[in-house]
Parts: C-alpha cells; structure tokens; sequence
C-alpha cells in the first residue's frame, strides 16, 4: 500500500558544517507498507549514496525503485520512433516506413488508408507555367496499388497499428518528463508482519549552519584593576540554521555537528554507459605445421590443476546471498570510531535510533574530527524560513590582554582576553560580539572579534578593539655579521659567520591602569636561533609571542635578538685571493693562522709571477714564428743576390738568437714552477689548524 499520509515523520536532524544534513524519519507501520518520498533532482544523488533503512521488527526491506536519469536522446533511440532529432513531418512519416496509416484529405474526400512507403520530394511546375518548385509527396501502398498524395493535402494521419502508436505515445511521454526537473520520486518498501517501528535515514544537501556567540566581561572595579587578573565571564552561543527543504521541521531532535568531514557529490543517478569496442568475428582456420626449438631447462615445474590454488574457491558467494534484512547482515573486524561506527551500527539494526541519537548528542566527541550539539528541546521551522537557536550558555575565563603585530595595526595593540574554554565543550568557529557588565547588570558593547574551533581548556586569543592607551613603534631590524670562528683543514679555510637580526619595539602606556601586552614577533626564519630574550612565552606556528606588564603611565623599550650561524668553505687554491685576504684584514685570526694564509698566499703570488713571465714568453715566441712565416714567404720570391734577400737574412738570425734566449728562459720557469707547485700543496696539505 501506499499511504496517503506518512507515519513516517521527519524526527531527528543532523546538520554539518560541511554542506549536507542527516535526516532520520522513523514511526509505526503495519504489514506491508510502501512510501513515496519526492527529492529535488540535485539532492538524488545525495540520497542514493547514504540511504539507510531499518526495520526493526523483523520485517524485510525491498529494493528502492525510482525513475531513471537515462540522458533523453538515448532514452528516445531506445523507442521504435526516434524522436530526439525534432524530426519533421516528412522525417517521421519516413522513418514509419511499413507502418499501417489511414490518411485524410482537406478536399473531405475518402480517407486513404494504406501502408507507408515513405515521403519523396519532386518538382513540378508552377500553376502559371513560369518556374518551378519542390513538393513532398506521401506514397502508400493500398493493395496491390501504388498511390500518391501531396504532404501539403494531408490534412490527418491515424496509425492503425496500435503497438507503434503507444511507442510514440511513451517517447512523447519521455520528452515531457525530461522537461520536469524539479522532483523525482523515490519509493521504499517494506514487508512484513504485524505491528513494528521503522527508521529511514538519508543525507541532503543544506545550508551550512553557522554560529555565533555573546560574551559578557566584567567591568573593572578599581582604576587599580590591571589587565592581567583573570575573570570569569557570561557566554552564550547561537546556531544558525536554515530550513530549505521541502517540508516543514515540527518538533525535531536537532543536533549540530562542528568539523571538517570530507563531503562530495557523485553522480550515482545519472546511467553510465560503459565503451565498449567492436570486434571483428573470428574464424578458426586450419592451423600450419608447426616446429618446436628443444628443453634449454634441465627440469621443468609442473603446473597444478588445482582450483583452489587459484584462489576460485575463496571467492566463492557465502550460502544464504542475496536480498536480505538489513538488520541480519554483520561485518566482521569493524574497527571504526566515533560516529562511523554509530552510524554502522544503525544501519545494521544493531542499535535503534533512539540509541543513536543518545550516543551521539549533548556535546559528544565524535571519533576525532567532529563535535555535536545536541538540542534539548525539540525545534520547529517552517519550510524555507531560518532559525537562531541557543545551543550554548555558560561561563569561560578571560584575561585582560593587548596584542600587537605591527603587520595588523603599526602604532597600536588590539585590545582583547585570553580567553581559555572552560564550558566543558567544543566552541565551533564564528564571530563573537563582545560586551562589558556593570553591576547594576546593565551590558555595553565594546567591539566585535572572531574565534576559530576551539576545544575545552584550550586558550584562544581574541581581540575586538584597537587600544588606543598603548602606543608601540617597531623600529626598521638592524643586521650585523661577524666572524667568530675560523678554522683550516684538508686545503680549506673554514669561516664561522653569525648574522645578527635586531628588533626594538618601543612601547608607551598613556592610561592611568596598567596593561599586560603580548607582542607577536615574525622570526627571521627558521634556522635562525632567538638570543634575547632567552626564549618566547608564547609559540605560535607564524609567532613568536613575548608578554609585557606594562605600569600606568610608563613606557620601555623591548629588544629581540635573532642570530644565525653560518659556516663558509674558501678552498686554499680558490684564484679568488681576494676571499682569503678579507679574512685576514677582518676575521678573528690568531697570529699562527694568518701567517699561515700569508705563507699560502705568497707561494700563490711566486707562481703567479711564474705564470705570468711564462705567458709572456709564450706570446713573444709566437709572435717571432709569425714574423718569421712572412718572411720566408717573401724570401722565396726574391734573388737570392739581392740586397732585400740579404736583409731578410740578417734579420733571421737575429730572431734565431732571441728564440734561443727565450727558449731558456722559458724551460728556467718551467723548472721553478715543477719546484713551487709541490712545495705549496705541501704546505696547503699540513695546514691543520
């Protein structure tokens, strides 16, 4: 049966941060029921993937029907008639081919019935003999006779054969269902006997629900009240919520849930077509004499024959598959937590739903990403309007502070608390209107702030004003570097350099009452060490935060100092010379070291100058032997009698003679170099200091 009215109201609700609510329908039914729920086609594929059905008096669950989500152009080829091009008259009387049709004529002449042919297009001549147009023309075949009719006579055609006319009915009922995009249908059923609760739960898309909070401070009693003494202030918290379904939430159980669980949407409704390829047919044809190459192996492994050692019998189906009560199904080793686990349980009719909801309500943990709020009183909203619900009231403390980041606010702190969560349970994030309470009870407003998830006792910084009383000026960092060490080993000068970074905040209270300030620091980096002060009191995952009590009408200048050590490697046969004399003129050098260096950089210097000497001679060497190409050249030109010859002769011997000369100075800085060189990597290779 269908009911007309369901026994199966909306009962309890769970909403997330993450987009989609959980909604828990359940009630008493008798024998066999059926119910048809109607689900905006957005929300289908939501409900397809966490449907979840519990009889719990022993009765079976059938499967869920619902229309299918075929894409209309394939659900039309599937008809005998395809109509998903917006055929034309002509196309479809064309693709009605062999159909039986009984055709009317304007002219009121005697219907024509027969057996469609197909529609052909001629040209015929124009009534005043003057040009030409085309025509369609309907053939059927009547009996044994061929007749003609001009589409444009046609005034009715009735298709006599009854299984294609329903078929075009159907398509035609597909296309104006394809046009419906608002709802479809979804039917459960349920068989059984006798009397029994039942449950159906699903997940929807819906609003995110927000919260907000209130936070009541005392105001100070005595101008001699500092901001540092803790107090216990008034907060309350609201939830958000919006009603955007289809139906009205008339006293639910309402729980909200905090977190970031991983929610997504999965097309699960829409058909999906897998491509298939097309393969040729395959004929056996009469196998060719074959030759076989002989046993390189000594032994060969048989194979086994046995089934199970392919793994076959392991996957054999369980005795009793199939459709089965939800409840009855167990899945061993279930180790999950939190509100998988709940959910599971449900599901398997493990436990009922009155047993989930009290596990997993009044503020519980739910495994270790989620937090619930369970509303005590049951909660009623219409359809499409919102809702602010208090899910919180109680007490927190607060401490007075001021907090300055220079990259927030440059000449002033913001004011605020620390606030450390004392409720006992988990403040999801949201923004916070802050106000002050005197004794004659009446509050002010002071400001406004943000907090992100909190859990209980853990303190949360929030502020809500900007402090004009304080007055900070961070000054620009000054950077300093030095040489602190200095060490030389294996031909390599090692240099230990340490960077200074210097931070000054200068801080100025104007108010008569103190304050306890927190200034948040960005460190340089992170191989940089804090020097001073010796460490923060405070470490956040960008900050470093340092606390300052600061006196009525006082001011001070607080310093960090940041240092980093660097070492720096100058191998002893580096040509930079340049590296190794800084160091000397500005390193923190004993007299042994730089000697040392100034040994290595004068046996560097001696084979410069060897070097050097030795390209030149090369370069003048190279010279001559040009000069000399040349005046062979003309030389073979010339009579040898002549006085040019002669000259060029002179001048031969001449270069002869300089050649010699360089030659030997040439081999007297080779020998130095051969004697230097070993003598410096001797004197690199001991340096150990």
């Amino acid at each position: 049966m269908t009911s007309s009215i369901l026994p199966v109201p909306v009962r309890r609700i769970t909403l997330y941060t993450c987009g989609v609510g959980y909604f828990e329908r359940s009630g008493e039914i008798e024998g066999n029921a059926q119910f048809t729920f109607h689900f905006p086609v957005g929300q289908v594929n939501d409900v397809l993937s966490s449907l979840v059905l519990v009889d719990s008096g022993g009765g079976t669950i059938q499967p869920v029907t619902y229309g299918a989500q075929d894409p209309v152009g394939r659900s039309l080829r599937a008809f005998s008639v395809n109509l998903s091009d917006n055929p034309s008259r002509r196309d479809l009387l064309n693709r009605m081919r062999g159909a039986s049709v009984r055709v009317s004529t304007h002219n009121g002449a005697q219907p024509i019935t027969g057996i469609v042919l197909g529609v052909e297009t001629n040209t015929v001549t124009l009534q005043d003999g003057i040009g030409t147009t085309d025509v369609d023309i309907l053939n059927l075949l009547c009996g044994a006779a061929l007749q003609s009719v001009r589409m444009e006579h046609v005034a009715a055609i009735d298709i006599e054969d009854q299984a294609l006319a329903e078929d075009l009915r159907l398509a035609l009922a597909a296309l104006g269902k394809s046009r419906d995009s608002d709802k479809r249908p979804l039917t459960l059923s349920f068989e059984g006997e006798g009397l029994r609760h039942v449950a159906i739960g699903y997940l929807t898309e819906t609003p995110a629900w927000q919260t907000s909070y209130r936070i009541v401070i005392p105001e100070a009693q005595s101008v001699e009240e500092t901001g540092a003494q803790v107090k216990t202030a008034l907060i309350q918290g609201w939830a958000i919520v919006q009603n955007t379904s289809q139906n009205d939430w008339s006293d639910v159980a309402l729980t909200l849930v905090s977190g970031r669980p991983i929610s997504f949407v999965q097309d699960l409704y829409t058909p999906l077509y897998i491509h298939r390829p097309t393969i040729a047919p395959r004929f056996q044809t009469a196998p060719t004499p074959q030759t076989y190459g002989s046993n390189l192996a000594a032994v060969e492994r048989g194979i086994s024959d046995d089934v199970q050692s392919l793994g076959v019998a392991s996957a054999a189906a369980p005795a009793g598959s199939g459709v089965a009560n939800v409840r009855q199904r167990k899945i061993a080793g279930d180790s999950s937590h939190g509100q998988d686990k709940l959910e599971r349980n449900f599901a398997r009719g493990l436990i009922t739903a009155e047993e989930f909801q009290a596990q997993t309500a009044h503020g519980a943990q739910l495994g270790d990403a989620l937090f619930s709020y369970a509303i005590e009183t049951p909660v009623t909203v219409s359809r499409e309007e919102s809702a602010m619900i208090p899910f919180l009231l109680g007490e927190t403390s607060v401490t007075p502070v001021s907090v300055y980041n220079e990259a927030v606010q440059s000449d002033h702190p913001l004011l605020g608390v620390s606030l450390t969560n004392t409720t006992g349970v988990h403040l999801m994030g949201g923004p916070i209107t802050m106000f002050t309470g005197g004794q004659d009870g009446a509050i002010a407003y002071v400001g406004e702030a943000l907090i992100d998830d909190t859990e209980p006792d853990q303190r949360r910084i929030i502020t809500y004003a900007v402090d004009l009383a304080i007055e900070v000026a961070s000054e620009a960092p000054e950077f300093t570097t030095l040489t602190v060490g200095f060490a030389i080993a294996d031909g390599v000068v090692k240099v230990l350099e340490r960077r200074t970074r210097v931070t000054k905040y200068r801080i100025r209270n104007h108010d008569a009452a103190g304050r306890s300030l927190l200034i948040e620091h960005r460190p340089s980096a992170a191989d940089w060490k804090l020097v001073e002060p010796a460490k923060p009191d405070e470490r956040t995952a960008k900050f470093l935060r340092f606390k300052r009590d600061i006196n009525p009408r006082a001011s001070e200048i607080f310093t960090v100092r940041e240092q980093y050590d660097h070492w720096q490697s100058i191998a002893l046969t580096d040509p930079n010379e340049a590296r190794l004399s800084w160091i000397l003129e500005h390193g923190s050098v004993t007299d042994k070291q730089k000697s040392a260096i100034e040994a290595v950089l004068a046996g560097r210097r001696a084979i410069a100058a060897i070097e050097q000497r030795m390209e030149i001679v090369r370069q003048k060497l190279e010279s001559i032997n040009k000069q000399q190409e040349r005046i062979r050249q003309n030389m073979s030109a010339l009579d040898k009698q002549s006085d040019l010859y002669r000259r060029y002769v002179g001048q031969l011997f001449t270069q002869e003679t300089e050649i010699e000369g360089l030659d030997a100075q040439l081999r007297e800085d080779e020998n130095a170099l051969q004697t230097h060189q070993p003598q410096l990597s001797l004197l690199i290779a001991g340096l150990e200091m």
